[in-house]
């Protein structure tokens, strides 16, 4: 027989499983949420970290006739602790970012959870009344 409380939920539940939304609560809630923060500040340092080199490299190239007229008189520590100043004030700033950023979107995932789970439990109750109506 066909319980309308138990399709209701069932739906429910389907309907966050298979959002895309609902995939993004589910995958984050298979990780501890410290785990979760250092591997969104790990994927960022490293995007950073590549873009820094990709817009440094075009920078060079764009001054290369410049730096190559001028190897002999540049200030090449002068021009290394910049670059790595620069670098690491950008590094910092999306770190930092991506440190709040990353436990918001956690303790909203987590909310989002935490209905999902408290439908799993109601459904879970209305199974085992079932069963034991049948017994």
């Amino acid at each position: 027989m066909i319980v309308k409380d138990k399709v209701g939920l069932m739906s429910k539940m389907a309907i966050l499983e298979n959002s895309s939304e609902g995939k993004k609560v589910l995958k984050n809630m298979s990780f501890f949420k410290a785990d979760y923060i250092r591997w969104e500040i790990l994927k960022t340092a490293a995007s950073v970290t590549v873009g820094y080199a990709l817009i440094l490299g075009l920078v060079i190239l764009y001054n290369l006739e410049y730096l190559i007229k001028n190897a002999t008189k540049l200030d090449y520590k002068l021009l290394g602790t910049k670059t790595l100043g620069i670098y690491l004030v950008v590094i910092v700033i999306y770190l930092v970012f991506t440190l709040f950023y990353s436990a918001y979107s956690f303790d909203r995932s987590k909310k989002k959870f935490i209905k999902y789970s408290k439908l799993m439990s109601k459904l879970d109750r209305m199974n085992d009344e079932r069963m034991e109506e049948d017994n």
